[in-house]
């Protein structure tokens, strides 16, 4: 975006000269309107073109070319000749004149470094669940993303107080790996908790305080399964709020609690 320095006044002496050319003003607003934006970005045109557009003729053209460059609107480079001909000039917005405020430098960040427990925490999550009921699991393409911030997500979570241990992430994904067995047997158990890829592990369900990993991990240390009363109670809530129902394996076509979709 380019941005007219609007503080000059109708006074300067730049502001002065576009008013009493009205052609070279002209030709500034053809390149400022021809411009992308970005600093490096120009117009490839020549003298030619711009006199047909405007019908004047090329020497009318030329000098109003030479005087928005010298007042410095514009700046201009030639390119070498190719195959024998010469290229159009290449004429550019001169961010260094008072006439524009200059674009701010666009702050590059650091790439973060991949944590080397990243590649184990999907290996694994991919080799419990192969283990555990014979489906393979794992990011392909442009899910990968989601799967490595799924699991920098976890290396920061603190479960219970309790730091990040690789031990404790392949217990929590073995008890989802039973959860999931359990939810696609044909007389499924209620209320089993869905997990499919690493980064729906940090997935927050709208009526849960606390992320899958860490609700898993509190069901699991408690040795029990989901509870059934509560769980009763919070999706007769959800059906009344947007009439999800309990779904199981009918006709061959799985749906699943709502407590814990988004698998």
């Amino acid at each position: 975006m380019i941005k007219l320095n609007n503080t000059l006044t109708v006074e300067h002496e730049l502001s002065r000269f576009l008013f009493k050319d009205p052609i070279s003003s002209t030709l500034l607003w053809y390149f400022l309107l021809d411009h992308p934006g970005e600093e490096d970005n120009g117009s490839s045109v020549s003298i030619k073109e711009l006199a047909d557009k405007l019908a004047f003729t090329p020497r009318v053209i030329q000098k109003r070319m030479d005087y928005l460059e010298e007042m410095g609107f514009i700046k201009s480079f030639t390119p070498e000749f190719y195959g024998g001909q010469r290229l159009p000039s290449i004429y550019q917005i001169n961010f260094e004149s008072d006439f524009y405020v200059k674009p701010a430098k666009k702050r590059v960040l650091p790439k973060m470094e991949q944590s080397a427990d990243v590649d184990l925490m999907i290996k694994r999550f991919t080799d419990i669940n192969f283990a555990t009921h014979g489906l393979e699991y794992k990011p392909d393409g442009p899910q990968r993303s989601k799967w490595v911030k799924g699991a920098e997500k976890i290396l920061t979570l603190k479960t219970d107080g309790a730091e990040f241990s690789m031990d404790t992430y392949e217990k929590v994904v073995t008890f989802l790996a039973e959860q999931m067995k359990e939810s696609l047997k044909p007389e499924p158990a209620p209320y089993m908790m869905q997990c499919r890829d690493l980064g729906n592990l940090v997935y927050t369900h709208p009526s849960q305080s606390d992320c899958k990993y860490i609700n898993a991990y509190r069901k699991m240390s408690s040795g029990s399964t989901i509870q059934y009363e509560s769980s009763v109670v919070i999706n007769e809530i959800l059906k009344e709020n947007d009439e999800q129902t309990i779904g199981h394996p009918e006709n061959g076509s799985a749906t699943y609690d709502s407590l814990w979709e988004e698998v």
